[in-house]
């Protein structure tokens, strides 16, 4: 869909984590849905969600020691919290 914007970034000084985690999943959830992310593959996916997140966000992921295989499931896990 053009000119869909993807959400802002997620906060990740707010003081309120929980709160913003919800309001920003459920952004990110719509933005899939609307852009047809949910269609794509894993690897896409968690490309996109990655982007989303922000930059802040993705310095965390790079230092996270986890499988190829871990990384695919994020997709699936990330609902879980």
């Amino acid at each position: 869909m053009e000119g869909l914007k993807p959400p802002r970034c997620l906060n990740l000084n707010s003081s309120n984590m929980s709160e913003e985690w919800k309001i920003w999943k459920q952004s990110f959830e719509t933005y899939m849905v609307a852009s047809g992310g949910n269609e794509k593959s894993d690897l896409v996916k968690i490309a996109i969600l990655l982007h989303v997140l922000g930059e802040e966000t993705m310095r965390i992921y790079d230092t996270l020691d986890i499988t190829e295989d871990e990384k695919k499931g994020l997709c699936h896990s990330y609902d879980e919290n």
